[in-house]
């Protein structure tokens, strides 16, 4: 039964007309709502506990890492961030920015004294054969070139299916 419904039922019973009734309940129902609405718009959503999270797939468009949520009331909750978002919110959490540490330092000296177009892939190539017979797994490639992309370091270049970076080298002597 809808709010709306239940207020005409109990109108009825107080004994107003049908017409009365029906515009007396959606007025209220109009004001409950609004109401509602003002309480949940001034009302944080508080989330304590966070389940997993979901790396975007390489031929997104738009690639946004999905964190699965549960606020307070047990509601489920979905964090969606882009990569500047996962910047920023890295550096709020007192962590490195994430891909900017030595391994990713590295990898962008590289990129920037070679020139030319990179993939992750062919980035990939180049972490696995400088680092040695331990080298990090292929999303710390793809993490380090976003991260360098969002720092300046790099240009990022998406086509459907195809993401690619080229260095941004600086025009007027800085970053």
């Amino acid at each position: 039964m809808s709010a709306q419904s239940a207020l005409e039922t109990a109108l009825r019973h107080l004994g107003a007309s049908d017409a009365t009734a029906v515009k007396l309940a959606a007025q209220i129902a109009t004001d409950f709502r609004a109401e509602v609405l003002a309480e949940a718009a001034s009302t944080p959503l508080v989330v304590r506990r966070f389940d997993c999270s979901v790396e975007p797939a390489l031929e997104d468009e738009n690639p946004e890492l999905l964190v699965c949520c549960v606020a307070e009331d047990g509601r489920p909750v979905a964090l969606l961030l882009d990569d500047e978002a996962r910047v920023k919110l890295a550096g709020l959490l007192g962590g490195r920015t994430p891909g900017l540490d030595e391994r990713a330092l590295r990898l962008a000296d590289h990129i920037l004294n070679t020139g030319g177009e990179w993939t992750t892939g062919r980035a990939h190539r180049w972490v696995v054969e400088a680092l040695g017979p331990k080298p990090p797994p292929i999303f710390f490639t793809r993490h380090s070139l976003q991260a360098l992309a969002v720092h300046g370091y790099l240009t990022q270049h998406c086509e459907p299916g195809r993401v690619s970076y080229t260095p941004n080298y600086p025009t007027d002597g800085g970053r």
